[in-house]
């Protein structure tokens, strides 16, 4: 009856802690997100820890505000030129349909076929002026009140992650002590790999988002592309998906000047090319060993969260299939016995080294001070009494040990010459 009752008690409550996150399987997001970005600004912490002797909570302060400060200037840089891009596209829009609409009706069958299928510009227009465009408007308002909650769900990240960076010690005694005492050191060792391989994850696409779309960006100006910094923008998004995110962001400029100029648009998806390889060969190694993981499982894991929870579930769709992966090694690990050490042979092996020790000690020129020679002499009791416990049936592989007292200087302090 009590093994029944245990095995109800474990279903009732992973069924229950199933169906809460479930249910608050958003905020459960928004706190697994704050967790890496706290993970992701570790070692800038500890550099300024140990380096600048500065606390970790001022650390993190700092920290946490210069990412605002490089955050706010590029958005407010890059704002206003997206704009301009954007209107500039309606209007080529507009434009470029007219010219489809009066002259591809004497084009190519190919060309006709499609002029055939268009509606003509009036209709577009009247429709955008009608109940269609009321709906429209009801969209971007959709859009807009989406992005304030992303703003809103960003600062809360924020907000949770200076305090899981500042706080991090308790964080961990608070969830280790509801482990049993013999897992809390492995239990501590997964957690710290996870922490480490996220956050290797997030610096390294951060820094090679950031690198990519400067000079993707560069590139298109200098080349004459229309909208380089919109190109270059989904370029970047574009390439942090693994494996086939590199030749998508080469096929966006192919895609958008093979009408207009195709020797521009081949040259500027070579360079995208050329760009991404430079950054996978030459820079992510120093951050991020992505052949430690799948990247077939961080794609389906991007298909899966994408199709629930949109732009977040892509963002945590690769730290997440890199924390199951440290995770499940270790557990693959824990699965294979190991065999123990005899208990004979680590005695024998501490005896030799008590041994190695007390000849090096013999040929110093100047005796031990107290304190040295006391905490030798408690050591080879110690390894004496350890020899006495072992099996009688277990041979012994070493002579013990003959520890006779040792010389030393009365009043010297430690380390003394």
């Amino acid at each position: 009856m009590k093994r029944l009752a245990w095995y109800t008690t474990v279903v009732l409550g992973t069924t229950t802690l199933v169906l809460l996150l479930w249910q608050f399987r958003q905020e459960f997001l928004v706190f697994l997100l704050s967790l890496a970005m706290a993970a992701a600004a570790r070692p800038l912490i500890n550099y300024l820890n140990q380096r600048y002797r500065v606390s970790p909570g001022l650390a993190s302060i700092l920290i946490y505000a210069a990412g605002l400060v490089v955050i706010g200037a590029l958005f407010y840089t890059i704002g206003g030129l997206l704009l301009i891009e954007l209107q500039r596209a309606a209007n080529n829009f507009a434009l470029t349909y007219e010219i489809i609409i009066a002259q591809w009706p004497q084009g190519t069958a190919f060309q006709q076929a499609i002029a055939e299928r268009l509606p003509p510009p009036v209709e577009i227009y009247q429709a955008l002026a009608g109940e269609r465009g009321t709906v429209l408007i009801q969209t971007l308002l959709g859009v807009t009140s989406g992005f304030f909650v992303i703003i809103g769900q960003i600062s809360v990240i924020l907000v949770l992650s200076v305090y899981w960076s500042i706080d991090r010690a308790r964080f961990e005694r608070l969830w280790l002590s509801l482990l049993p005492a013999e897992q809390r050191i492995g239990a501590r060792e997964v957690w710290r790999s996870i922490e480490e391989g996220v956050g290797s994850y997030i610096r390294s696409e951060l820094i090679q988002g950031f690198l990519a779309g400067l000079t993707l960006g560069f590139i298109y100006w200098m080349l004459g592309l229309q909208y380089p910094l919109t190109l270059a923008l989904v370029g970047v998004l574009a390439g942090s998906i693994p494996m086939v995110g590199a030749p998508l962001a080469a096929a966006l400029p192919l895609l958008v000047g093979w009408t207009s100029n195709l020797p521009l648009a081949v040259t500027a998806a070579l360079c995208t090319a050329a760009i991404f390889f430079i950054l996978e060969v030459v820079v992510e190694p120093h951050f991020f060993d992505r052949n430690r993981y799948s990247s077939l499982l961080m794609v389906l894991g991007m298909i899966i969260l994408v199709n629930d929870y949109g732009l977040l579930g892509l963002i945590l769709a690769p730290p997440l299939v890199v924390a199951i992966s440290i995770l499940s090694g270790y557990l693959m690990r824990q699965s294979v016995p190991t065999a123990a050490p005899k208990p004979a042979l680590q005695v024998a092996d501490l005896q030799e080294r008590l041994e190695s020790v007390q000849m090096m000690i013999n040929e110093l020129d100047e005796p031990l001070p107290v304190e040295a020679a006391s905490m030798l002499d408690r050591l080879a009791k110690l390894i004496e009494k350890a020899g006495q416990t072992v099996p009688p049936e277990t041979p012994a592989t070493s002579s013990e040990v003959s520890a006779g007292p040792l010389p030393v200087i009365p009043s010297a302090p430690l380390g003394s010459k």
